[in-house]
């Protein structure tokens, strides 16, 4: 839930001990044991202001090699809302691939369409020939045996997305990509994921099932068609709640497993372990019902957790897009929402990494959140009983400078340090900002041409009157520099 940010992630988790091998031009059929991996593509995302959707469709992901490799990891065009995933990830595809070692990741755009808030058409984004987009991460990457690679493909549309007001005063949505990669070696990929479709079987002495008939939030509603993709076992602990059609709980945390029953419909939400043979899936909550028969998911900015002031432990409430301006600036529109003791709850402790917090006093207010749940009358107005909430970041306003560096820094650290941005074009006042580059400031070179669009990570600070970027960062320090999270700098070709 990284903020205005999207992030694919691709899992590759290698079967055996292998290394090279190779395909010419990706074909998608079986390959020799001892030359495979796994790759699992997962996707999430963070809210865009002004859009209630935004419809991506990949045609083809590929990974390639300095040496030649071309291997296929999407083979079919998938649909995606990114949008719909703003505070979870979701399974797109599994897939075998060829072992080796990879330098670039490769994506083939088939269309992009945005929906603005308010309206339900769709406004398609003239790529420019940027159909093809290669992702250059910082040296290359293994995949080896009996080990988990994750590579974090991380779109940021809040900053790819323009809209380019005309003479005739309408305005143009302009896409440039600004996407980034990182990849990391771990055995378990900590993100929140949602699971939606039916209960296939239930094995009752060890309390597991297994949820087939997947469906995506993020696509268009139709179920997997891969049978790789359609089963997920799951398996409950102590810490799982569960709800009925209505959103009301079946009983106090850990219990209600014995009222799951063969082909239910539900609604899961909880973390992926993934194995080298069997990815396990263990949910915090279960929700008997389906989206959007029973179930609605709604985002907002949070006020604080009320308890009942009768009852402590019975529900309580909260609100979405509260106004309070001595708070923060908050959207007019107002939701009351119902959360019970055995709620789950989630909180973003670390950027992307979101952590169950087991007591609904921990709800805090001005955070960027998304509950799901049944809407339920109550008179002339309704509320909604929520079996989830989802908790993102704070609310903070980032700040998007363009201009150039100065060659000098004001102070330095190597590299980084305090630089002279001038503002271009050159306003009346304050022409001159002081911008800080510090050692999380991540530093990236798009190089755009009618043909595709080249993304390098750089550890160099592009300075001169020759280079033009743009800083984004947050909340200024003492000195009124702006700290910057992201440095651009973009080459047109």
């Amino acid at each position: 839930m990284s903020s205005k940010r999207i992030l694919f992630t691709i899992i590759a988790s290698l079967l055996v001990a292998a290394c090279g091998g190779g395909s010419g031009g990706g074909a998608a059929g079986p390959v020799a044991a001892a030359q495979t991996g796994v790759v699992t593509l997962t996707m999430s995302d963070a809210s865009v202001d002004g859009y209630s959707e935004i419809i991506m469709v990949i045609d083809e992901i590929r990974f390639l090699s300095d040496g030649g490799q071309d291997i296929l990891v999407l083979d079919e065009p998938k649909e995606v809302d990114f949008l719909a995933l703003t505070n979870f990830s979701e399974v797109l595809i599994k897939r075998e691939v060829v072992a080796g070692t990879y330098s670039k990741i490769r994506l083939i755009l088939d269309g992009l369409w945005v929906v603005k808030e308010g309206t339900d058409v769709r406004i398609p984004v003239d790529l420019h020939g940027l159909r093809k987009i290669d992702l250059n991460p910082q040296g290359t990457f293994q995949v080896r045996g009996g080990q988990h690679i994750i590579v974090d493909v991380d779109v940021d549309l809040d900053r790819s997305i323009h809209i380019v007001t005309t003479g005739n005063g309408n305005g143009k949505v302009n896409f440039r990509p600004v996407i980034f990669a990182t990849i990391s070696a771990v055995g378990a990929y900590d993100q929140l994921f949602r699971v939606e479709g039916t209960i296939d079987s239930i094995n009752g002495p060890a309390g597991t099932l297994s949820v087939c008939d997947i469906r995506r939030a993020s696509g268009d509603g139709s179920r997997a068609p891969n049978p790789q993709d359609v089963c997920v076992f799951t398996d409950p602990n102590d810490d799982t709640s569960y709800f009925d059609s209505e959103s009301k709980p079946l009983g106090p945390v850990g219990t209600g497993f014995d009222d799951l029953a063969a082909n239910d419909p539900v609604v899961m939400y909880g973390k992926f372990v993934f194995g080298t043979t069997i990815d396990t899936f263990v949910p915090a909550v279960i929700a008997i019902g389906a989206s959007p028969d029973n179930f609605v998911r709604e985002r907002g900015i949070s006020s604080e957790f009320v308890p009942d002031v009768v009852d402590a432990d019975a529900p309580g409430t909260m609100n979405l897009d509260q106004v309070a301006i001595d708070i923060c600036f908050l959207a007019p529109d107002e939701r009351r929402v119902s959360v019970a003791e055995e709620t789950a709850i989630f909180h973003e402790d670390l950027p992307g990494v979101e952590q169950r917090v087991m007591s609904r006093s921990d709800i805090e207010r001005c955070r960027e959140t998304e509950v799901e749940g049944s809407v339920i009358p109550d008179g002339a107005d309704n509320f909604l009983r929520a079996f989830i909430v989802l908790q993102g970041e704070p609310v903070i306003a980032e700040k998007e400078l363009y201009g150039t560096l100065d060659a000098v820094a004001l102070t330095n650290n190597g590299p980084r340090g305090k630089y002279a941005l001038t503002l271009v074009p050159v306003p009346a006042a304050n022409p001159v900002q002081c911008v800080v580059i510090d050692a999380d400031t991540e530093i990236v070179e798009i190089e755009t041409s009618a043909t595709g669009s080249k993304t390098t990570v750089i550890e160099t600070v592009p300075t001169g009157a020759a280079n033009s970027v743009t800083v984004i960062g947050v909340p200024r320090d003492s000195d009124d520099c702006l700290v910057a999270s992201h440095l651009i700098r973009e080459i047109k070709l």
